[in-house]
């Protein structure tokens, strides 16, 4: 078990070695949440008072980044040791079918019930230990709400407006040779439009059904309709 675990994370565990006593903020979260918009918050605040002392990208580039005193890492299902390493963590979610719903849009992921099943898992752990908790629908409805909350969370001075203004809408790249901007994280075809509710369209009856019967406690008490 050991071995396996190490190999799998071998990556992730020379990082965390080579970062040394820097400072490290996850920013994690559900996949099509709004994660990708938490950490272009996080860092563009991270960045305005930090300046050059900040490296931030994807969990899986973390060992190519430049050192520096404060890392930003962006991650889908935070582990345990980089949740107890970190000097912040934040955890981002939405109603899951209409992540299933966008994620069928940008990438064709099949609609099931078990990528549900496993972001539950993310949720309850990322309650149990995460700094900030972001809803979805509540950060694309308050933008600099959601500004000062990170902000606050890391102790941090902003210029709210400032950081608004900064916040990437598209990804930068429109030649079609980028698959994500390095610095935003944001793919191509990052934003797929998707309109809260329309899974009720797309989806099965049945996994409907499903998705409600097993989760119907934590839709209602993030104030999501069980059908």
């Amino acid at each position: 078990m050991l071995r396996d675990y190490l190999r799998v994370n071998k990556k992730q565990l020379q990082f965390l070695a080579g970062a040394g006593l820097a400072k490290i903020v996850y920013s994690d979260g559900m996949p099509q949440s709004g994660s990708t918009l938490l950490f272009n918050i996080a860092r563009l605040v991270l960045q305005s008072n930090h300046g050059c002392k900040v490296s931030a990208g994807w969990v899986g580039d973390a060992l190519d980044l430049p050192p520096a005193d404060i890392y930003l890492i962006k991650t889908h299902g935070i582990k345990p040791l980089d949740a107890w390493r970190a000097h912040r963590f934040f955890h981002s979610f939405r109603d899951p079918r209409d992540a299933l719903v966008s994620g069928l849009r940008k990438i064709g992921t099949q609609p099931t019930i078990e990528p549900v099943r496993a972001w539950m898992k993310w949720y309850a752990f990322a309650e149990k230990r995460a700094d900030l908790m972001c809803r979805y629908e509540t950060m694309i409805e308050d933008i600099p709400g959601t500004i000062r909350a990170v902000a606050g969370a890391l102790g941090q001075m902003v210029d709210v407006d400032d950081i608004a203004k900064s916040i990437p809408m598209v990804a930068p790249d429109r030649s079609g040779t980028v698959k994500r901007d390095k610095v935003t994280l944001m793919h191509r075809n990052h934003r797929t439009g998707t309109v809260a509710g329309e899974w009720r369209d797309i989806f099965p009856p049945a996994l409907q059904r499903q998705i409600s019967s097993e989760f119907g406690p934590w839709l209602e008490r993030n104030g999501y309709p069980l059908d």
